[in-house]
């Protein structure tokens, strides 16, 4: 069975995993030297290792299931999930363990809703769902004194005094980064709705993060002045969701329906933010 999605077209590599012809052939050679494409016994992998990415990013990205997937790269629906159960791991973002002294983290969460009710509990979103850590890098002119900066809390019956009201709002400013942080890794639609068994979604998670690191590396070395990327004006998942529905109609699949989700646009902070670790909770 001959596949529909291959990476040795470049136009299917910015719509499944958001990176620059450049930025994916710098994964892959990362993954290479990590032993992703190492010789191992039994069966060899039916896909290069090239197509097994792009095909872990359409699995991420768009949500597609098992049984779509299969078709659109030539494989069986047993393939496909080795694949991704596979290389899902291999993509994880490798968690930094040390900062310097001096160091300011974001730290903030967010709720993935999940399927496997064993890992997931009932959230206010009224849905079974874990909860992701992520902190981010803000800009080095914002500072804070030792230990953890939490928001002020308005007493009961009363009002917050002008220097604490200063206080949150300078809070809320800093906080809004790791939040633009989210909103972009939220335009993968496994975020939405993951059906992911066990550890599944926290590997996503870092998958996504790794990803969204390397672009960011690349966009900041390239616009070196601001950090920022010319704003799109259309979503990256929109567009791999109308190449998904022709190839729907070629080899007679459907269900690939589009999500209401955020345009993946640059976020409007002169520092683009890192997601530098993850964790489930």
């Amino acid at each position: 069975m001959t596949g529909v999605i291959t990476a040795s077209e470049p136009s299917w590599t910015a719509p499944f995993t958001g990176l620059s012809p450049r930025a994916f052939g710098k994964l892959i050679t990362m993954l290479r030297r990590e032993g992703a494409d190492a010789v191992r016994s039994g069966r060899p992998w039916s896909l290069p290792l090239e197509d097994r990415v792009l095909l872990v990013a359409a699995y991420w990205r768009p949500n597609l299931t098992l049984r779509q997937l299969a078709p659109l790269f030539g494989i069986s629906t047993s393939a496909v999930c080795r694949v991704v159960d596979h290389l899902g791991r291999l993509l994880a973002l490798k968690q930094r363990q040390r900062f310097r002294k001096d160091t300011v983290l974001i730290v903030d969460g967010t709720l993935v809703p999940t399927r496997d009710h064993s890992i997931a509990e009932k959230s206010k979103n009224h849905r079974y769902s874990t909860n992701h850590q992520s902190s981010s890098m803000p800009t080095p002119a914002w500072s804070s004194p030792s230990g953890a900066l939490i928001p002020h809390r308005r007493p009961t019956g009363g009002e917050l005094c002008d220097w604490k009201e200063e206080r949150n709002r300078s809070h809320k400013q800093v906080r809004a980064r790791v939040e633009h942080v989210f909103a972009r890794m939220k335009t993968w639609k496994i975020h939405r709705d993951c059906r992911l068994k066990g550890d599944g979604v926290h590997y996503a998670m870092l998958g996504i993060a790794r990803l969204h690191n390397l672009n960011q590396a690349l966009e900041q070395s390239r616009y070196p002045s601001t950090g920022l990327a010319p704003v799109r004006r259309r979503s990256i998942t929109g567009t791999a969701l109308s190449a998904l529905r022709s190839l729907a109609r070629r080899v007679g699949l459907g269900g690939v329906r589009r999500c209401v989700s955020p345009t993946c646009r640059a976020a409007p902070t002169p520092v683009q933010p890192w997601a530098v670790g993850l964790r489930m909770t």
